[in-house]
């Protein structure tokens, strides 16, 4: 696991250059192996001078040398690696040998003290351009007309865009890269590379996306835009989708109103829908909320949600109707008469859902993860209270297990299975959640295999003192707590802080452990296969339509 530079220094060595030729490919570089006796190379060696002057003084224009087509430049040879080495490599092909072109990636450049390698390898790369030793050199150091190139461009200038790594296949390994989207790679990456056998795969600037409120985001891609086995970018990704393809149905809040309204409180999108819903229930016009009409309408409460946020992110409260909406905001009405944990605060039910998309069957699998939560607030309840610690219930406070005596009292079990599998159905069968497109942009053509995706997301329930079961929202990236992982979560929300400081506290009596959520869902998905102690149960099994698969 050390991928330190090992220096060898032994007279088991064989004597002369040594000749690495790939075995069964056509048409590849052969690759030479010379030792040397000094810590850095030097002129007085007379077998590395004898294949540098082979194999790296090719004069400009000649057979092997490399043009660069933004430029019009010819090089020679590239030189990356332990940056005293590169600099003594620099004078020997200049001032020795001559050589007509040379080339530095500067950020395969380093020095031994500037390594990081606990970084992720994207972060790692921008901090080299930054090192100071380094970059002193890059700037000053040059004495023959060396040219500085990035990585990105290095590679850019190659015919290899887009292509799959098909050399590298043969030999066996798999490749994942997570460009930091924002989904659950980041979980399962270390799963990924420690028991399935996966190699990460660097990343490199894609593009950059200009907001209107001001700042700008960058998305990445895989080092030379290469389709990897597995990616977080749907584009590059060959073998499995991690987000589903139609996803926003789920996620937001009014296309998932839109799917299954008479799960959810009365949702709107205008201030005007509202208002008269609201004055229906007062006049005693309205048949549809019975329990709404028992409460006193100067007690209504008014959610104000982003459609596109979750986990109580973008929520305001009142008692009374706004003024204006923005274009991605929607009123919805508070659950009358909620149902309070030990009478006093507030609370909703969560449950994550495992939804795949196979690629063997043409089927929709459903899993539910049979270990519930209860959030709660941290302050009792009151309609006069607008407090978000009165009214908004992000954290998991309590575990729901299956004979859990709040679970059984509501049949929540049965219930919540049934109504997602009612979610589910209607998602595939309106079209909502289709099939993705293949690598390189192109639908599943007719008889050919579906792209293989799949996603863990959450859902929030919450309960009335009658027992009625409303849906609040799902979310399509849900907070999830590893501290078991072989790689240390980054602990980049509140929540997350939280449930590892209780965590560390007790790890016993913690409420939140998802390890064996992220390991077995990463199991399914990949094997179809999870332990018999799994807690994910099989819900659902939905036949795919055939369908053209639109771009998302």
């Amino acid at each position: 696991g050390n991928t330190s530079v090992n220096w060898f220094t032994s007279d088991e060595l064989p004597l002369g250059p040594i000749v690495v030729t790939p075995e069964n490919k056509t048409g590849e570089q052969e690759e030479i192996v010379v030792k040397r006796s000094t810590f850095l190379p030097h002129a007085s060696d007379g077998e590395l001078m004898e294949v540098l002057s082979r194999h790296c003084c090719i004069p400009s224009g000649a057979d092997g040398a490399t043009t660069s087509p933004s430029t019009g430049s010819t090089y020679s040879v590239t030189l990356v690696g332990y940056q005293p080495t590169v600099q003594a490599l620099c004078h020997i092909l200049g001032d020795v040998l001559a050589a007509p072109s040379i080339q530095i990636l500067k950020e395969c450049i380093l020095w031994e003290d500037e390594r990081d390698s606990g970084q992720p390898q994207h972060q790692l790369m921008q901090q080299q351009q930054q090192q100071p030793r380094t970059q002193a050199w890059l700037d000053h150091g040059l004495l023959f007309n060396e040219q500085v190139v990035s990585l990105v461009d290095f590679l850019a200038e190659t015919d290899t865009l887009h292509e799959q790594i098909d050399c590298l296949w043969e030999d066996g390994a798999k490749y994942v890269c997570d460009t930091g989207r924002g989904g659950h790679l980041c979980l399962f990456l270390p799963y990924l590379i420690r028991d399935y056998g996966y190699v990460e795969w660097m990343t490199q600037p894609w593009y950059e996306e200009n907001s209107l409120t001001g700042g700008n985001k960058q998305y990445r891609c895989p080092l030379g835009r290469r389709i990897v086995d597995l990616c977080d970018e749907p584009k590059f990704s060959r073998s499995l989708r991690f987000f589903l393809a139609g996803r926003q149905h789920l996620d937001e809040k009014d296309l998932l109103y839109e799917l299954v309204p008479e799960f959810m409180p009365p949702t709107f999108d205008s201030i005007g829908s509202a208002k008269a819903y609201a004055e229906a229930i007062m006049t005693g016009d309205d048949e549809g909320e019975p329990s709404q009409r028992d409460e006193p309408s100067n007690k209504f409460l008014w959610f104000v949600k982003a459609v596109n946020q979750n986990g109580g992110r973008a929520v305001r409260v009142t008692t009374s109707l706004p003024t204006s909406l923005a274009s991605d905001e929607q009123l919805q009405l508070h659950v009358p008469r909620p149902l309070l944990y030990d009478g006093r605060f507030k609370c909703h039910v969560k449950t994550y859902q495992h939804i795949f998309r196979s690629a063997s069957d043409s089927n929709w699998h459903v899993h539910m993860h049979d270990l519930f939560y209860l959030s709660t607030a941290s302050r009792p309840w009151s309609a006069d209270d607008l407090s978000d610690e009165a009214q908004i219930t992000t954290m998991r406070t309590h575990r729901l297990y299956p004979d859990s005596a709040f679970r059984k009292r509501w049949n929540l079990t049965e219930l919540l299975h049934a109504k997602m599998r009612i979610l589910m159905e209607r998602a595939v069968l309106r079209r909502k959640l289709h099939d993705a497109l293949h690598v390189g942009g192109k639908a599943p053509a007719t008889g050919t295999a579906a792209v293989p995706q799949f996603e863990v997301n959450s859902a929030d329930w919450m309960l009335d003192q009658d027992g009625r079961v409303y849906l609040i929202e799902c979310n399509g990236i849900p907070v999830l707590y590893d501290p078991t992982s072989p790689k240390k979560q980054a602990l980049v929300t509140k929540g997350l802080r939280l449930y590892d400081r209780l965590y560390h506290q007790d790890p016993a009596a913690a409420v939140v452990n998802d390890s064996d959520l992220i390991r077995e869902a990463l199991a399914l998905a990949l094997t179809g296969k999870v332990p018999s102690t799994s807690l994910w149960k099989h819900v659902a099994t939905i036949p795919a339509l055939v369908t053209t698969a639109a771009p998302s």
